[in-house]
């Protein structure tokens, strides 16, 4: 199995687990608390794929760009972050499970297009277009060695 298919497989399972976690909290109303906290916490474990997923491959596309594009992508990230809570706050204005359904489908949603869109287009492979910095050989330095001895200087002081 390939480092693509790793990644691939690890993003997936973190997607559609995710998205099932997140579909089956739409059936759970007040009565079923403990189900709830259970498919959340499984939500959250299953969030752990993305690291060796989609993370590892941001990483290794492009050896040389590391820096700039885990940044880029990660600014993405902190963007959608920030925006969450306002999204779900203007979503759940009375509290109400209709109301949380469609910020649980919302996740669904996002979870299995992104995921299925790294299924088909994702890598781990580096990519052609790292230009990495080649460094020039660096040459050696040759101590010269006096071949008729007289250059050596040899000392036994005695006191």
């Amino acid at each position: 199995m390939g480092f693509t298919s790793v990644t691939k497989a690890c993003n997936s399972s973190a997607s559609l687990g995710l998205a099932i976690c997140f579909g089956l909290l739409c059936f759970c109303d007040c009565t079923y608390r403990w189900t709830a906290v259970v498919l959340i916490c499984l939500a959250m474990a299953f969030i752990s794929g993305y690291i060796p997923g989609y993370n590892t491959s941001v990483v290794s596309i492009a050896p040389s760009q590391t820096a700039a594009i885990a940044a880029f992508s990660r600014i993405w990230a902190q963007i959608a972050s920030s925006l969450a809570p306002y999204e779900i706050g203007a979503l759940t204005k009375q509290g109400i499970l209709e109301e949380w359904r469609i910020v649980f489908i919302t996740i669904v949603v996002i979870c299995t297009t992104t995921g299925l869109f790294f299924q088909i287009s994702g890598s781990a492979d580096v990519q052609p277009w790292d230009s990495a910095v080649r460094e020039e050989p660096k040459q050696e330095l040759l101590e010269e060695k006096p071949t008729n001895g007289s250059n050596v200087v040899e000392s036994n002081a005695s006191a």
